[in-house]
């Protein structure tokens, strides 16, 4: 994956800068006496810039959005809760996860998809880049998540980059997560009118194998992507006399290596599934560890609820949640037929979305969604859930299938590997985002997955009385 060519606009003061907010939760003296110096410099100057600029504080919504001009939201008053609003204007409650895929024929409220061209965003990998390995039809760009009983929030990029100003945004877990991340970062550079300012650090920072990184320079905003898969520890066995080689085993009861860098975030989005139900793991033979213990056999299920457990524990333990906003991101249906992942499984071909008739892939993947649920609803400060599941199980067509590979490294189709488990790019993480977006914009609600529809039409069009309620 290759970033925008930022040379020429980014001075190295706002470099610095930059590396500074990402190793901020690593103790200074790992880098000596000459970082932390220039961490004072780095920490006045923010604070200098916190005093002079506007941002969204997470423990609200009244706010100011200065400098962004005749698309901002309107100012939501501070002591209004989602049941007064619903009371003055006689809404009705909206679950966001419940309803269809459709394409917009509202002329008058265009929902513009998709919302970066396909082909443009530098930040998507090669393999997410449908487009440019030479998928044609796009109409699987076009369609947008349709909640039944109300319409999502439009995203706008700016006032999302309001929101994250001064902030630090990690995404936390496997390969869909990264799919997520990417088009977080798209969705917002394609926003900013100067695009050399949103600079790729991905490898530019020390010891960040495992780590992809976007920078939006004029809003000091972080938006990160750690590998941890399991988001519990990939472990090795030391080699002892009984033991003469090293066995790679899961400990499912310690947080994966790169939670320091993480803990101190604005906004956390984890996610865990796909890898749990691979081979080694699904076996559950001599791979999961507790301690000094390597389990001789341990379900797949069981250690994904112990797992899943020992990561409700450490945001629990670690994470200010008086300040930190944490998500996390149900499972994303993979589509293989005739096979799977590693079996020859295919998917290319299909162009259209399953209807809700003849959608079928939740049946075995209930198991796992019934354990992450409870896990987290046992949580004493429960975290907010994109539970996504459902509607990414419509979306069969929007795969890259064997558009993973360039046209010149293709092989003939029955011989070619196919990636029916990500997304393409634009696609369907762009409707998580927008979700995301519409969660954090009423962050007021108890139950985020309900808002209210009412206050939702009257954020859509501010100005439209026919939209009031």
């Amino acid at each position: 994956m290759t970033g925008p060519d930022n040379s020429s606009s980014a001075s190295p003061m706002e470099f610095y800068k930059a590396i500074y907010q990402i190793l901020r939760p690593i103790k200074p003296g790992t880098y000596g006496v000459l970082f932390s110096a220039l961490s004072l410099v780095f920490v006045l100057t923010a604070l200098l810039s916190l005093l002079t600029n506007s941002s969204i504080p997470f423990t609200g919504i009244t706010v100011s959005f200065s400098g962004i001009g005749a698309s901002s939201p309107p100012t939501m008053r501070n002591s209004t809760t989602v049941d007064e609003v619903k009371e003055e204007g006689g809404g009705s409650k909206c679950d966001i996860f419940d309803g269809s895929w459709v394409v917009d024929e509202d002329s008058a409220h265009p929902h513009r998809r998709p919302s970066y061209g396909p082909g443009k965003c530098p930040f998507v990998e090669d393999g997410f880049n449908c487009f440019g390995n030479g998928r044609l039809d796009l109409n699987y760009t076009l369609l947008w998540w349709q909640p039944s009983g109300c319409s999502l929030p439009r995203m706008d990029g700016l006032a999302m980059l309001e929101m994250l100003r001064g902030k630090k945004t990690a995404f936390v877990g496997d390969s869909l997560n990264r799919n997520m991340y990417q088009s977080l970062v798209c969705m917002l550079w394609h926003s900013v009118p100067n695009k050399t300012r949103v600079i790729d650090l991905t490898g530019k920072i020390p010891n960040s194998l495992g780590i992809l990184t976007a920078f939006f320079a004029d809003y000091n905003s972080t938006i990160q992507y750690f590998r941890a898969p399991f988001l519990v520890r990939e472990w090795k066995t030391p080699i002892t006399k009984r033991h003469r080689t090293s066995n790679s085993t899961l400990r499912i009861d310690k947080n994966n290596v790169f939670s320091r860098r993480y803990k101190n975030a604005d906004i956390m989005i984890f996610n865990t599934a796909h890898w749990w139900t691979h081979e080694k793991t699904s076996l559950g033979k001599d791979f999961y560890q507790e301690g000094q213990t390597v389990h001789s056999y341990l379900s797949s299920l069981e250690a994904y609820k112990r797992g899943l457990k020992t990561w409700a524990k450490w945001v629990e333990k670690n994470v200010d949640r008086r300040r930190t906003k944490v998500f996390f991101r149900g499972y994303s249906v993979s589509h293989f037929s005739k096979g799977d992942w590693n079996t020859r499984g295919v998917c290319h071909g299909n162009k259209k979305p399953l209807t809700m008739n003849n959608s079928t892939q939740l049946g075995r993947l209930n198991h796992m969604k019934d354990v992450l649920e409870q896990v987290l609803k046992e949580m004493s400060n429960p975290v907010e859930y994109l539970d996504i599941t459902r509607m990414s199980d419509y979306r069969r067509d929007a795969h890259p299938s064997i558009f993973r590979l360039p046209v010149e490294k293709r092989r003939n189709i029955e011989q070619q590997k196919q990636d029916c488990s990500h997304w393409c790019l634009p696609g369907v993480p762009d409707d998580w985002n927008e979700i995301l977006y519409a969660m954090l914009v009423f962050n007021k609600t108890n139950n985020l997955r309900m808002v209210d529809a009412c206050m939702i039409e009257e954020f859509n069009y501010p100005n439209d009385f026919s939209h009031k309620c």
